[in-house]
Protein backbone atom coordinates (compact mmCIF):
# COMPACT_ATOMS: atom_id res chain seq x y z
CA UNK A 1 0.00 0.00 0.00
CA UNK A 2 1.58 3.39 -0.64
CA UNK A 3 1.93 6.15 1.92
CA UNK A 4 0.69 9.08 0.86
CA UNK A 5 2.15 11.04 3.64
CA UNK A 6 5.33 9.94 2.15
CA UNK A 7 4.76 10.26 -1.35
CA UNK A 8 3.41 14.24 -0.56
CA UNK A 9 6.90 14.59 1.49
CA UNK A 10 9.03 13.21 -1.50
CA UNK A 11 6.77 15.91 -4.02
CA UNK A 12 7.60 18.60 -1.90
CA UNK A 13 11.16 17.89 -1.96
CA UNK A 14 12.09 17.30 -5.45
CA UNK A 15 10.30 20.03 -6.45
CA UNK A 16 12.07 22.41 -4.14
CA UNK A 17 15.62 21.01 -5.04
CA UNK A 18 15.35 19.96 -8.79
CA UNK A 19 14.42 22.73 -10.37
CA UNK A 20 14.04 21.00 -13.98
CA UNK A 21 10.96 18.25 -12.53
CA UNK A 22 7.72 18.68 -12.52
CA UNK A 23 5.36 16.22 -11.03
CA UNK A 24 1.41 17.14 -11.46
CA UNK A 25 0.97 14.28 -8.87
CA UNK A 26 2.90 12.48 -6.37
CA UNK A 27 3.45 9.72 -8.09
CA UNK A 28 4.05 10.97 -11.21
CA UNK A 29 7.34 13.04 -12.56
CA UNK A 30 8.53 14.70 -15.71
CA UNK A 31 12.25 15.17 -15.49
CA UNK A 32 14.40 17.88 -18.02
CA UNK A 33 17.92 16.78 -18.16
CA UNK A 34 21.30 17.23 -19.97
CA UNK A 35 24.79 16.52 -18.73
CA UNK A 36 26.69 19.60 -18.31
CA UNK A 37 30.29 20.14 -17.67
CA UNK A 38 32.97 17.34 -17.57
CA UNK A 39 34.42 15.27 -20.32
CA UNK A 40 30.60 14.45 -21.74
CA UNK A 41 30.81 18.32 -22.47
CA UNK A 42 34.23 18.37 -23.94
CA UNK A 43 33.61 15.55 -26.61
CA UNK A 44 30.41 17.23 -27.83
CA UNK A 45 32.17 20.34 -28.48
CA UNK A 46 34.65 18.51 -30.42
CA UNK A 47 31.60 16.60 -32.27
CA UNK A 48 32.03 13.28 -30.95
CA UNK A 49 28.64 11.35 -31.24
CA UNK A 50 27.28 10.21 -28.99
CA UNK A 51 28.11 12.98 -26.63
CA UNK A 52 26.73 15.42 -29.02
CA UNK A 53 23.44 14.20 -28.07
CA UNK A 54 24.01 13.99 -24.27
CA UNK A 55 24.62 17.84 -23.73
CA UNK A 56 20.88 18.55 -25.55
CA UNK A 57 18.19 18.52 -23.34
CA UNK A 58 15.77 15.33 -23.05
CA UNK A 59 13.08 14.53 -21.03
CA UNK A 60 12.17 11.04 -18.90
CA UNK A 61 9.17 10.13 -16.48
CA UNK A 62 9.36 8.54 -13.55
CA UNK A 63 5.90 6.55 -12.51
CA UNK A 64 6.09 5.51 -8.74
CA UNK A 65 3.69 2.16 -8.81
CA UNK A 66 1.63 0.87 -5.24
CA UNK A 67 4.58 -1.12 -4.14
CA UNK A 68 6.70 1.86 -3.94
CA UNK A 69 9.05 2.02 -1.67
CA UNK A 70 8.66 -0.94 -1.80
CA UNK A 71 9.55 -1.89 -5.31
CA UNK A 72 11.63 0.62 -7.13
CA UNK A 73 9.45 3.29 -9.51
CA UNK A 74 9.62 2.82 -13.38
CA UNK A 75 11.71 5.37 -15.29
CA UNK A 76 10.88 5.98 -19.58
CA UNK A 77 13.04 8.05 -21.54
CA UNK A 78 10.75 10.34 -23.97
CA UNK A 79 13.43 11.84 -25.73
CA UNK A 80 15.79 10.35 -28.83
CA UNK A 81 19.13 9.50 -27.89
CA UNK A 82 21.87 6.70 -28.45
CA UNK A 83 23.06 5.38 -25.38
CA UNK A 84 24.32 1.81 -23.84
CA UNK A 85 22.00 2.06 -21.17
CA UNK A 86 18.31 3.71 -22.84
CA UNK A 87 16.45 2.23 -25.04
CA UNK A 88 13.71 5.63 -25.78
CA UNK A 89 10.33 5.58 -25.34
CA UNK A 90 10.33 1.96 -23.74
CA UNK A 91 8.92 1.89 -20.16
CA UNK A 92 11.69 0.26 -17.81
CA UNK A 93 14.43 0.41 -20.07
CA UNK A 94 16.83 2.61 -17.91
CA UNK A 95 19.64 0.31 -17.16
CA UNK A 96 20.40 1.79 -13.43
CA UNK A 97 21.24 -0.75 -10.64
CA UNK A 98 18.99 1.06 -8.24
CA UNK A 99 16.25 0.69 -10.87
CA UNK A 100 16.71 -3.21 -10.51
CA UNK A 101 18.14 -5.30 -8.01
CA UNK A 102 19.73 -2.66 -6.57
CA UNK A 103 16.62 -0.77 -4.83
CA UNK A 104 16.31 -0.19 -1.19
CA UNK A 105 13.38 0.56 0.30
CA UNK A 106 15.31 3.12 2.53
CA UNK A 107 16.14 5.29 -1.17
CA UNK A 108 13.88 7.77 -2.41
CA UNK A 109 13.21 9.70 -5.65
CA UNK A 110 15.78 12.21 -5.04
CA UNK A 111 18.11 9.04 -5.77
CA UNK A 112 16.53 8.00 -8.83
CA UNK A 113 16.82 11.66 -10.38
CA UNK A 114 20.43 11.77 -9.65
CA UNK A 115 20.72 8.71 -11.06
CA UNK A 116 19.64 9.75 -14.66
CA UNK A 117 21.97 12.71 -14.45
CA UNK A 118 24.57 10.41 -13.99
CA UNK A 119 23.76 8.16 -16.64
CA UNK A 120 24.22 11.37 -18.93
CA UNK A 121 27.36 12.41 -17.18
CA UNK A 122 29.31 8.61 -17.22
CA UNK A 123 27.32 6.30 -19.02
CA UNK A 124 28.57 2.33 -18.86
CA UNK A 125 29.19 0.58 -21.73
CA UNK A 126 29.43 -2.50 -20.59
CA UNK A 127 25.94 -2.94 -19.29
CA UNK A 128 24.78 -1.70 -22.71
CA UNK A 129 21.00 -2.91 -23.87
CA UNK A 130 21.57 -5.99 -26.11
CA UNK A 131 20.38 -3.71 -29.51
CA UNK A 132 22.26 -1.93 -32.57
CA UNK A 133 21.91 1.51 -31.22
CA UNK A 134 23.03 0.50 -27.76
CA UNK A 135 26.35 -1.31 -28.74
CA UNK A 136 27.07 1.02 -31.05
CA UNK A 137 27.15 4.40 -28.81
CA UNK A 138 28.76 1.07 -25.91
CA UNK A 139 31.88 1.10 -28.32
CA UNK A 140 32.72 4.60 -29.02
CA UNK A 141 31.77 5.08 -25.22
CA UNK A 142 34.82 3.06 -24.57
CA UNK A 143 37.06 4.07 -27.09
CA UNK A 144 37.14 7.48 -25.28
CA UNK A 145 37.55 6.34 -21.90
CA UNK A 146 34.05 5.62 -20.32
CA UNK A 147 32.96 4.85 -17.62
CA UNK A 148 34.79 7.65 -15.74
CA UNK A 149 34.46 5.92 -12.48
CA UNK A 150 33.73 2.20 -12.71
CA UNK A 151 36.79 -0.15 -13.67
CA UNK A 152 36.21 -1.89 -17.37
CA UNK A 153 34.94 -5.40 -17.50
CA UNK A 154 34.73 -5.79 -21.45
CA UNK A 155 37.46 -6.82 -23.60
CA UNK A 156 38.97 -5.89 -26.95
CA UNK A 157 39.68 -8.96 -29.61
CA UNK A 158 40.72 -8.92 -33.11
CA UNK A 159 38.42 -8.43 -36.14
CA UNK A 160 38.78 -11.86 -38.07
CA UNK A 161 37.90 -10.01 -41.35
CA UNK A 162 39.93 -6.99 -40.91
CA UNK A 163 41.98 -7.26 -38.04
CA UNK A 164 40.94 -3.88 -36.71
CA UNK A 165 40.30 -3.84 -32.47
CA UNK A 166 36.69 -4.93 -31.62
CA UNK A 167 35.24 -4.78 -27.99
CA UNK A 168 33.74 -7.53 -26.55
CA UNK A 169 30.91 -6.73 -24.12
CA UNK A 170 29.30 -9.91 -22.98
CA UNK A 171 29.84 -12.27 -25.42
CA UNK A 172 29.11 -10.35 -28.76
CA UNK A 173 30.87 -7.36 -30.52
CA UNK A 174 30.74 -5.34 -33.71
CA UNK A 175 33.84 -4.29 -35.79
CA UNK A 176 33.21 -0.69 -36.54
CA UNK A 177 35.95 -0.50 -39.80
CA UNK A 178 34.01 -3.25 -41.62
CA UNK A 179 30.89 -4.24 -39.78
CA UNK A 180 31.81 -7.94 -39.17
CA UNK A 181 30.04 -9.74 -35.90
CA UNK A 182 31.84 -11.23 -33.48
CA UNK A 183 30.08 -13.72 -31.05
CA UNK A 184 32.73 -15.60 -28.64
Amino acid sequence: MVDEELLREEQEYILKNFPNVSSPDPSVYEVRLRAEGGRVEELANEGVWPFTQYVRWHRARIEVGFLYPYRPPEVTWLTDIDHPNIIPRKKGKVCLSILGKGWRPTYRLSAVMNGLYFLLQDPNPYSAYPNKRCRNAAMILYLHGFPLHRPPTGRWVKCPRCSSDVLIIGNEGRCLKCGTRIVL
